[in-house]
């Protein structure tokens, strides 16, 4: 399992690029509700899940894990 603010980066960089949450999921093989939990950071993100994310939300896997991305929260409309 990763770490929580993992789903941080995750959600700041899908908002970013406009991609929605049930395209994301779509394309890792999960429901909107668990990449929610994801995103939230109610439910760590399997491993083998960041391949695929990298790849629906292309970038490279790496910047998952750049300590200088500002996950400042981002407000919903």
């Amino acid at each position: 399992m990763i770490n929580v603010n993992l789903g941080q980066v995750i959600r700041k960089i899908r908002v970013e690029k406009g991609l929605k949450g049930n395209f994301i999921a779509n394309q890792i093989g999960v429901t909107p509700s668990a990449l929610s939990k994801y995103e939230s950071g109610e439910r760590k993100i399997p491993s083998d899940k960041l391949p695929g994310l990298a790849v629906a939300l292309g970038v490279p896997i790496d910047l998952f894990f750049d300590k200088n991305i500002d996950v400042t929260p981002i407000l919903t409309t």
